[in-house]
């Protein structure tokens, strides 16, 4: 029996776990595999990176340094092309409306971001506040327009700056101010507007993300920490007025007399022959938060109330007598009291009060005081007047949203002469299904293609990109290889590009590879998205754990089945995020078509409702396909936002 003892205490000691065996897969075969692994899984991001990105930039750096040289009147004898240096910047710079231009954009962007980030934190704050009515409606109403495309935006908005169509102007002038919304001065501003309208609810957003990750004990702090700023406040008062008795607890908020939240006020000492009976104050544990109700009713008992201990008998001399007016008792500097016929007053340490009453033991709550919670609940007079102003600075802030929207839908219901004759916010001869008969039905239905064209372009553009963004991003956060920093960097560096500056490079690559003016023109662009690779390695960083990867392998799955079965299913938040994003902004996108479409049968939905608008001082009845159109485009993209941004917030949030 020893011997056996020996051995398992031996083997208990000596050995050590084993590791499980990997099924089938040696360890050379596993180290290549996760080499080759994260390059795999980048591979369709970057080649689309490379082509809609990096290849256009530097096309556009090389061809501004060169420029064309014409031989003969028309160039009949030769054209070429030539180094030219910096001569095609110094032009550029030398145009005064160019530099005119760079000029509004940097005010613009000084003034309007600064705007909308302070409005869209307040509108975060209030909504996030215990104050809050309907938040769930005030949210989903600042985030409707993010669903807007920016096109139909500017011609929803340009019904209300028109002099003739807008209700805004003809109430104003019913006040005698004239407004003039597509002034010289005042132009900028109307597009400032537009982009505060469009941006503000996804902004907003994004804070309350941020603000649902803050954990609820710094909240908690800060209530405490203001509390005991309170009592702070409270003992200043108390040593300032220090000859004066305690009739009454000194902070509402607090409830406690003295120096700090665990101290409370305590009857005076018993009368003795040579001691004054001075209020004093004594140190207890604090009282537990919780207490019942049957303990918060006052009840009546023959010891002494706090109010009644706390007025001590100051008026009268040590003996019972009443104390004849003179110089009140004056504090030593061991805390003994000194009355004026020479007599000392010690701080009384027996716990009883006048007539030997036993004072409240540490942690009962006084008879008769409101309990804890009651001293920290504001009134319900403070409350309910919170609650008004909040409700009604929400409901304003709704109307600025809700507006445009409501005009859109009662613009779409009139004829072209209702709409110059009568008011805008008002109903008139109700044409609404007649309109929507026209849109279907001019030019063949070309209205329906322009919008399946979207719903191809931004479906298809938004579930390949997420993807491509989940692979990358998941490659990027989970291996480490060699040019992950620098590949990194440089797609993040995309982000900082806009679109409209790769737009006419990408054009003329795509021309020369004899794709311009197809759906591919349109559709690779938006296979790509640096801004979800980014988020998609926030999330998998955060959310996908080595153990599972770890055991995945050790079952024998290869690196791409992990990613497949397990990374994706914990990316979930983040993809829904990131295929919203993807959606909205191809589906708002204006410029990419208007450069490379020629083909009306190609054209988006807002690239066509822009050609109906460019034809109403032509055409008078292409306002009523306009308002139709505006109407029809906006319900599935408002739709969507409203039912979906839950899960856009909650992908924020996880993966802040």
């Amino acid at each position: 029996m020893s011997v056996d003892t020996r051995q398992a205490s031996g083997e208990r000691a000596g050995t050590r776990p084993v590791r499980a065996q990997r099924s089938g897969v040696s360890k050379g075969q596993l180290k290549k595999s996760q080499t080759i692994a994260p390059w795999v899984l980048l591979a369709p991001f970057l080649a689309v990176f490379l082509l809609t990105f990096v290849l256009p930039i530097i096309y556009a750096v090389f061809q501004s340094f060169t420029t064309v040289r014409r031989e003969g009147l028309f160039g009949e004898q030769g054209v070429t092309t030539v180094f030219a240096g910096f001569e095609n910047y110094a032009l550029a710079l030398a145009n005064d409306a160019f530099t005119a231009s760079i000029g509004r954009v940097l005010l613009f962007g000084i003034v309007q971001v600064p705007v909308m980030i302070i409005l869209c934190t307040i509108l975060a704050l209030l909504l996030e506040s215990a104050s809050a009515k309907w938040p769930q409606f005030f949210r989903a109403a600042y985030f409707m327009p993010y669903g807007v495309p920016g096109v139909i935006a500017t011609i929803l908005w340009g019904f209300l700056y028109i002099p003739g169509l807008s209700p805004i102007i003809d109430i104003a002038q019913m006040f005698g101010i004239q407004l003039d919304f597509l002034g010289a001065g005042t132009v900028l501003w109307s597009i400032a507007n537009i982009v505060t309208w469009t941006y503000t609810g996804y902004n907003m957003l994004i804070i309350i993300a941020q603000l649902k990750s803050i954990p609820g004990d710094v909240y908690e702090a800060a209530r405490i920490d203001g509390r005991a700023r309170g009592a702070r406040r409270c003992r200043s008062s108390c040593r300032s007025s220090g000859r004066r008795s305690c009739s009454r607890p000194c902070s509402r908020s607090s409830g406690r007399c003295s120096c700090s939240r665990s101290r409370r006020c305590s009857p005076p000492p018993p009368p003795r022959s040579t001691r004054s009976t001075r209020p004093t104050c004594r140190r207890t544990r604090p009282r537990s938060r919780t207490t019942t109700t049957a303990s918060r009713r006052p009840r009546r008992s023959s010891s002494p109330s706090p109010r009644s201990c706390c007025r001590s008998s100051s008026s009268r001399s040590p003996t019972g007598s009443p104390r004849r007016s003179g110089k009140p008792p004056q504090r030593g500097r061991r805390g003994r009291a000194h009355d004026r016929h020479g007599g000392t007053t010690d701080h009384h340490r027996d716990g009883r009060g006048e007539g030997g009453a036993e004072a409240p033991r540490a942690g009962r709550r006084i008879e008769g005081e409101p309990s804890v919670e009651e001293r920290q609940r504001p009134g319900r007079g403070h409350q309910a007047a919170t609650r008004i102003i909040v409700t009604a600075i929400l409901t304003l802030v709704a109307l600025y949203f809700l507006v445009p929207v409501y005009y859109i839908v009662v613009a779409a219901t009139k004829t072209t002469a209702d709409l110059f004759s009568t008011n805008g916010f008002l109903f008139a001869n109700m044409n609404l299904w007649q309109n929507l008969t026209m849109v279907f039905t001019y030019d063949d239905g070309i209205f329906v293609r322009w919008f399946l064209n979207s719903v191809l372009y931004a479906g298809v553009g938004a579930l390949v990109a997420t993807y491509f963004a989940a692979a990358g991003g998941y490659a990027l956060a989970k291996y480490k290889f060699r040019g992950s920093n620098l590949v990194f960097g440089t797609i993040l560096g995309g982000v900082l590009v806009p679109g409209t500056a790769t737009a006419l490079p990408l054009f003329l690559l795509f021309s020369s590879m004899g794709i311009a003016n197809t759906y591919w023109s349109v559709l690779i662009p938006s296979l790509v998205s640096p801004f979800g690779l980014f988020l998609c390695r926030i999330y998998a960083q955060a959310s996908v754990e080595d153990a599972v990867i770890e055991s995945g392998r050790i079952d024998g799955a290869s690196e791409l089945r992990i990613f497949h079965t397990l990374a994706l299913r914990s990316m979930t938040p983040a993809l829904v995020t990131v295929f919203l994003f993807q959606l909205v902004g191809i589906w708002n996108n204006y410029f990419l078509p208007l450069i490379m479409l020629a083909d009306t049968k190609l054209y988006p939905i807002t690239l066509g409702l822009n050609n109906w608008r460019s034809q109403v001082d032509r055409l008078p009845e292409f306002y009523q396909l306009t308002t139709g159109g505006v109407l029809v485009s906006i319900i599935p993209l408002i739709a969507a936002m409203i039912v979906l941004q839950r899960f856009w917030r909650g992908g924020l949030t996880d993966g802040a």
